[in-house]
């Protein structure tokens, strides 16, 4: 979500105000951004990688990880950021902002061929991976 460093940085106050609305309204911020900036941070973080030419399935993945279907390159890359979006999102492990889950789109999952017995094992395995970044981070 590093478009929406952006957005906080540059528009602190429209973001907390729609952060504030979409809390009241139980609203995806997301959907939010883009209703009043008429874009998303997703869009603004890959234009940022565009920028700073980063490889085009970094670009891709980062601005299509909410409409995964959208993706014309990297479709599997895409859809594997936009699952661990979902399940960073409704861990609660740290927050960008959003206070709701995010939508899953049920064909990325089936093109990751993804067992859902397995999710609870893929939830611990970012928990780990998650403590041993920030134990680097703040170490």
């Amino acid at each position: 979500d590093i478009g929406r460093l952006i957005l906080f940085m540059q528009k602190a106050a429209e973001m907390s105000e729609l952060i504030t609305n979409c809390q009241e309204n139980n609203t995806l911020l997301f959907k939010a951004e883009k209703d009043f900036f008429e874009f998303d941070h997703a869009l603004l973080g890959g234009l940022l990688l565009k920028e700073w030419k980063l490889p085009d399935r970094h670009v891709e993945t980062t601005t299509y990880h909410h409409a995964p279907y959208k993706s014309k390159e990297y479709q599997l890359e895409t859809a594997t950021i936009h699952i661990a979006d979902v399940i960073a999102n409704s861990m609660i492990e740290g927050s960008s902002g959003e206070r709701f889950v995010p939508p899953l789109n049920d064909k990325a999952w089936d093109s990751l061929n993804l067992d859902p017995k397995n999710i609870s094992l893929i939830i611990e395995e970012m928990e780990r991976q998650y403590s041993v970044a920030v134990d680097f981070v703040l170490g």
